[in-house]
C-alpha cells in the first residue's frame, strides 16, 4: 500500500500506523506513542511522518479486522512504555548539557577544515542548537494544538535537512580532502502541488540511481591499481557526490513545499 492509497481510504488512524510500523526505518519512540493513543497531535505526527515516505509501495498484511494482529500490537505497547519513558528522561538530559554547553558533541575541531568551510563548521553548530530548541517545544506543546505541532514538525525537518547538509559537506572533505561546493537552489515554490509532487517522486528515483552509480564506482576503485584509472573513476565520484548532494537538498525542499500545502489545505 502506498501513502496516496492509504489517504484515498479515509487515513484510517490504525492502518496509518501499521503502514509506518512496515516502512523501511521506522522510529520505535514514534510507533509506541503512535499505539498508546490517537490524539490531534499523534495523527498529525504520523501524517507528516507518511508524507516523507513518498510514493514507497509498503507490503502490508491485510489484518484491519483481525483482533488478534490488533492484540498483539497493542501489547507491544506495555513492553515500550518503559523505553519511551527513559528515552525521555534522556532527551530531558540532553537538552540540559546541551544548554549549559556540556556536552562536546563536534566529530572535529575547527581546524581540521579549511577555512572554506568553516562557516559550514559553524552553521552546522547553529542550526544544531536550534533543532533541539525546537523539539523542545513540540514535546511541551499541548495536544490540542494541532497547527501548531505541525509547523514545528516542518521547522524541525527544514533544520534537520539543514544540518545533514552541512555534515554532508564535511564528511566529504574528510573522504576525499576535496571541497563540495553548494549548487544553486532551484525556486519549485513557483509550482503547482501536483507539479512538486512529481518532481519530488522524480528527485526520488534520481538519487536512488546516483547512490547505486557512487556504490558500483567505488567497487571499481577497489580492484583498480591504474594510477590514471583511478584517478579518472575519482573524478566522477567527486562529480557524482555533487549531483548527489543537490539532489537531496531538493527532495528536502519538496518535503518542505508539499508538508505545508498540506498543513494549509486540511
Amino acid at each position: 500500500m502506498t501513502v496516496q492509497e492509504w489517504k484515498n481510504r479515509g487515513k484510517d488512524y490504525a492502518i496509518g500506523v501499521q503502514l509506518y510500523s512496515a516502512s523501511e526505518r521506522p522510529n520505535r519512540v514514534l510507533i509506541a506513542n503512535f499505539l498508546r493513543k490517537e490524539t490531534s497531535v499523534n495523527r498529525a505526527k504520523l501524517e507528516h511522518e507518511l508524507e516523507k515516505l513518498g510514493s514507497v509501495n509498503i507490503p502490508l498484511p491485510l489484518f484491519e479486522n483481525d483482533n488478534s494482529e490488533t492484540e498483539e500490537l497493542q501489547n507491544q505497547v506495555d513492553e515500550l512504555t518503559d523505553e519511551v519513558e527513559d528515552l525521555n528522561d534522556q532527551i530531558f538530559d540532553l537538552e540540559k548539557q546541551i544548554k549549559n554547553l556540556e556536552l562536546p558533541f563536534k566529530k572535529k575541531p575547527l581546524a581540521a577544515y579549511p577555512p572554506e568551510l568553516h562557516q559550514t563548521y559553524i552553521s552546522r553548530i547553529k542550526a544544531f542548537y536550534h533543532w533541539c530548541e525546537l523539539k523542545s517545544k513540540l514535546n511541551f506543546l499541548p495536544e490540542e494544538s494541532e497547527k501548531e505541532a505541525l509547523e514545528l514538525l516542518i521547522e524541525i525537518d527544514k533544520t534537520q535537512a539543514y544540518v545533514n547538509r552541512c555534515w554532508r559537506i564535511l564528511d566529504y572533505y574528510d573522504e576525499t580532502k576535496n571541497i563540495l561546493q553548494d549548487e544553486i537552489e532551484i525556486d519549485y515554490s513557483k509550482l503547482s502541488f501536483d507539479q512538486q509532487s512529481k518532481q519530488k517522486q522524480l528527485i526520488f528515483q534520481k538519487i536512488t540511481k546516483r547512490k547505486k552509480t557512487i556504490d558500483n564506482l567505488y567497487k571499481r576503485l577497489q580492484k583498480t591499481l591504474d594510477g590514471k584509472k583511478r584517478l579518472t573513476i575519482q573524478n566522477r565520484l567527486h562529480e557524482k557526490h555533487k549531483e548527489l548532494f543537490d539532489l537531496e537538498r531538493q527532495k528536502d525542499e519538496l518535503i518542505t513545499l508539499t508538508s505545508k500545502y498540506n498543513l494549509t489545505n486540511e
